[in-house]
């Protein structure tokens, strides 16, 4: 039977193929160690620029939130100030309320005040600043406090509106 197998073919010429055959059945598996080295680096560099993004919103996400405590804070004394102002009589009775008013007004309110903020504290300033003047307390500086007050809630709102802050009825008390 080998010699049917044989017919046709030398021996060299069988030792050839059965060479071949031998090299293509004990031939290693392709080795895909680089290819596997560089997808893993891959995956590294591509976990990495996520995680810096993710952290980059965090960090920005953690600034407006120190901004924003940090303007209600502000906005609070503000009102506060010119609540009290209001209420006092005499300027001598609000020489403290005042000055925070001032301080505020001059200071760190400029640095966080929305624009309508900003006119609400201009009008109450002129208010205050003629009652200084002429030693006689003007009559609306009760409702520019209030003003101030609902300004600084309506500029709240565009912040804060997750708290869910809500609107007040009196669309008026902030004009701007």
């Amino acid at each position: 039977m080998t010699e049917k197998l044989h017919a046709g073919l030398g021996d060299s010429e069988i030792s050839t193929e059965l060479r071949n055959l031998r090299e293509i059945i004990e031939k290693k598996p392709r080795d895909l160690t680089p290819w596997v080295t560089l997808l893993t680096v891959l995956v590294a560099a591509v976990g990495i620029y996520f995680s810096v993004g993710e952290f980059n919103e965090q960090q920005k996400a953690s600034f407006q939130q120190k901004y924003w405590e940090k303007q209600a804070e502000i906005y609070g004394k503000a009102c506060d100030a010119a609540a009290s102002i209001s209420a006092g009589e005499e300027l001598s009775q609000i020489e403290k309320e005042r000055k925070t008013f001032k301080t505020l007004y001059w200071g760190s309110m400029s640095i966080v005040e929305h624009p309508e903020v900003k006119k609400a504290m201009n009008d109450f300033m002129m208010s205050l600043q003629l009652w200084e003047d002429k030693k006689k307390k003007p009559q609306d500086i009760d409702k520019l406090s209030y003003r101030l007050a609902v300004c600084c809630r309506k500029s709240l709102r565009k912040t804060w509106d997750p708290a869910n802050i809500g609107l007040l009825d009196d669309a008026a008390a902030c004009p701007y």
